[in-house]
């Protein structure tokens, strides 16, 4: 007769005994990396727009995007170069460095500090988690595991995600909005160990994570970005994550505006503002983790990975239908989260959050176990570096026209147009 421990692990949790050190060991991983980009998410929304205006969001998307299309285009190159875990540790490294000289910046009050810092913190998120961690996780799992593997992982990163987003306002109240940028940077120096311990287990299990992903032929080895995106265009898959990429980010970005338009109204202090961002982080991953726990893996192992990504779209489009009706509102000289105005973008960014981070981000990582592994990291370069970035882009113009023009007309046309296109491309 099973114990009740190896009955979890092998019935509930549906993990071999085997497996076990490589999930442990990547998801605390992943978990204590989630627990620092939270604050680092905040830290950066509350931070630029309070000291610049949310109106400057269209701007600061467009400067976002740029930057991480050169990072990835630079880290597509080297990717498949160097060893996954000898990379993450120059990264953490980085990027750490970089936060602690930006902090101290702040204090010298140049103009164009909170852009740096946007982009900084956009860059590092992107490159640590949507490329680099699910790159690397790829490596440790294969595509059977990834399946079981994976929403257990990101169950992981929400978790950091709660605890993070709870520690917020306290923490703030203490040490103040800027200082959370130096907290970062020290959950990301504290990750350097964790890496060697991820490296240790999969060893253990028979991996090798040294040497680069695969030998690479010379012409290869120097061929230039244009012909790297033209190798990885090549693979019909990811030519249909990118048709699906540019609509979901349009809308993703397009709900973000109105919700810190919304908020901009209803919180004057900085500090304030980034403790409900933190509280709503934490209400949103605790939903996010009960769907990873319990219904992502679920669905992806009776309906596949295809019908399950359409969950998200369906969700952002339920949320995106309640903005069209947000400017038939006009802002009360009292404003605070009860009024429609502010609900309607709340529920918005809800929708959005809490499908993607417990059910799409999941099975689009499961994804890219299908890509060869020579391909994988520069892939996931193309779509999450280059293409979801002109996403944001696009956001600019949509964004701008909504600020300056309050026609509801106007703006029932932008977000149907985008929800169709996001609907649609993943069925096709």
């Amino acid at each position: 007769m099973k114990s009740p421990i190896k009955y979890i692990q092998s019935t509930v949790l549906n993990i071999a005994d085997a497996e076990w050190p490589r999930v442990i060991s990547t998801s605390c991983f992943f978990l204590l990396l989630m627990f620092g980009c939270g604050f680092g998410h905040t830290a950066r929304d509350a931070y630029f727009i309070k000291e610049v205006g949310f109106e400057k969001l269209p701007q600061i998307y467009v400067l976002s995007a740029l930057s991480i299309i050169l990072v990835s285009a630079f880290y597509s190159r080297i990717v498949d170069k160097i060893s996954r875990y000898k990379l993450f540790i120059i990264l953490l490294g980085s990027f750490g460095t970089l936060l602690v000289l930006m902090r101290l910046l702040i204090s010298q009050n140049y103009p164009w500090t909170a852009h740096i810092l946007y982009c900084l913190a956009e860059v590092a998120i992107m490159v640590l988690v949507f490329l680099h961690f699910w790159t690397l996780a790829n490596d440790v799992f294969n595509i059977r595991e990834g399946k079981r593997i994976f929403p257990l992982v990101g169950g992981a990163g929400l978790t950091g995600m709660i605890i993070s987003g709870a520690c917020t306002k306290p923490l703030v109240s203490i040490i103040g909005t800027a200082n959370l940028f130096l907290v970062w940077a020290t959950v990301l120096f504290s990750l350097i160990p964790c890496v060697v311990w991820v490296r240790n287990t999969a060893c253990e299990s028979g991996l090798v994570l040294e040497k680069s992903p695969a030998p690479v032929a010379e012409e290869q080895v120097d061929e230039g970005f244009i012909e790297g995106l033209k190798s990885v265009w090549s693979l019909p898959l990811l030519r249909s994550l990118a048709y699906m990429s540019i609509p979901l980010w349009l809308v993703s970005y397009f709900v973000n505006f109105q919700f810190f338009n919304a908020m901009d109204e209803i919180f004057i202090d900085q500090d304030q503002l980034s403790g409900f961002l933190g509280t709503f982080s934490c209400f949103t991953s605790l939903g996010g983790l009960f769907l990873q726990l319990f219904i992502t893996s679920r669905l992806l192992q009776r309906y596949g990975i295809g019908i399950v990504m359409l969950l998200h779209p369906i969700s952002v489009t339920i949320g995106s239908l309640f903005l069209n009706l947000r400017n038939i509102f006009t802002p009360n000289p009292v404003n605070n989260l009860t009024n429609f105005r502010a609900m309607s973008a709340t529920f918005a960014r809800f929708s959005d959050e809490e499908v993607f981070t417990s059910i799409a981000e999941s099975s689009t990582q499961i994804i890219f176990n299908a890509v060869p592994t020579e391909k994988r990291g520069r892939g996931r370069a193309f779509i999450s570096g280059t293409i979801e970035p002109l996403g944001w882009c696009s956001c600019r113009n949509f964004a701008n026209d909504i600020y300056h023009d309050k026609n509801t007309t106007n703006i029932c046309v932008y977000y149907n147009i985008a929800s169709m296109l996001f609907v649609d491309l993943p069925g096709s």
